[in-house]
């Protein structure tokens, strides 16, 4: 199987944001100011100049309204996945049992993935 760098894997991400971004007709200052970060992170996101953390593309999924595998490259979406359906399964618990849990899983999560 082929191997796919790194810049290859930021260059396809960046372009489904733009794609997803011009779809939903919104301008990068928008989406910028809808996730917390400027316009500058937004473009240097979309032509593979930064990389983002997973909590950063999560946002700009759910403002683009996609789901975070329709902007990953192929090898990342089962991760993805995993991913999406705990933050999903998180939203249905009371505040309280969020924390809880949240609380006892980050330290592990921190171990395994440190650049989350």
């Amino acid at each position: 199987m082929p191997q796919v760098s790194k810049s290859e894997n930021l260059q396809e991400v960046g372009r489904k944001i733009r794609h997803y971004r011009e779809k939903k007709k919104m301008s990068q200052l928008e989406l910028a100011e809808a996730i917390g970060v400027t316009q500058n992170t937004i473009y240097l996101i979309e032509t593979a100049q930064s990389e983002m953390k997973l909590e950063k593309l999560f946002r700009i999924a759910e403002v683009l309204d996609v789901t975070p595998n329709k902007l990953l490259p192929g090898e990342a979406k089962t991760a993805s996945n995993k991913f999406f359906e705990f933050e999903h399964m998180m939203k249905q618990l009371s505040e309280a049992d969020q924390e809880l849990i949240f609380n006892m899983v980050m330290p592990c999560m921190k171990r395994l993935l440190p650049n989350t």
